[in-house]
């Protein structure tokens, strides 16, 4: 089962390079540089990061590879764990299609990244029938 409503892939700057939101309530960009400034202030505090938080009716989950921090939406009654699992899944997908060392080239035009979501459409498009 497929368990990821939303996804953001967003670099150490902030910039969201790939997002996919069924119901976009904010800005993607103000979105990804808020939760990277905020993962920032974590990773002082704790020298760790942030990797979940939860609210009524979502649960954010994310962590951090190569440089940029790759996050989901799901619902809260899904474990963290659960969630983990199929958001690694996608983030091996995209750096297979996107390398690191293409991320770090990169020229600033996020619409490169826009084919990622025909590829992924197996990891989120079942979330549709769960509503």
């Amino acid at each position: 089962m497929n368990l990821i409503r939303d996804l953001w892939i967003v670099n150490d700057a902030g910039v969201v390079l790939f997002s996919r939101v069924y119901d976009e309530k904010i800005d993607a960009q103000l979105f990804g540089s808020f939760l990277s400034a905020v993962n920032a202030f974590a990773e002082e505090l704790d020298h760790g990061g942030l990797n979940s938080f939860s609210m009524e009716k979502k649960k954010i989950t994310m962590f951090k590879e190569h440089n940029c921090l790759i996050i989901a939406s799901s619902s809260p009654k899904y474990s963290k764990k659960e969630v983990s699992k199929e958001l690694k899944a996608i983030a091996n997908k995209f750096f297979e299609t996107f390398p690191p060392k293409m991320i770090e080239k990169w020229d600033g035009d996020v619409r490169v990244f826009n084919e990622f979501e025909e590829q992924i459409k197996p990891h989120l498009d079942e979330f549709l029938l769960l509503l």
